[in-house]
């Protein structure tokens, strides 16, 4: 079949379910944390649990897309820096 063919129907690449659901989980994870600094005063250790599961996330999804040989973006991997250092220093 051909591209003239009405029968061609151009192959996308498969949907990677895993890495969705990371990514999912990842963006959920962010959005605590954004909530969590937005309440006038959110409890400590609220903030703090959301921060290292956002850390988690982050660190798990990372993983996921260099085990699939895929460049992890350099937001991505700025963030990750910036979380883990400031982890580091809570402990």
């Amino acid at each position: 079949m051909t591209a003239a063919d009405p029968r061609y129907l151009p192959s996308r690449p498969p949907v990677d379910l895993g890495l969705a659901r990371l990514h999912a989980d990842m963006v959920c994870a962010r959005s605590v944390v954004d909530s969590a600094r937005r309440g006038t005063k959110p409890p400590l250790g609220l903030s703090r649990m959301a921060e290292a599961d956002l850390l988690e996330c982050l660190e798990t999804f990372a993983s996921a897309l260099a085990e699939r040989r895929l460049p992890v973006p350099r937001g991505l991997r700025d963030e990750l820096r910036l979380r883990r250092l400031l982890a580091a220093e809570r402990r």
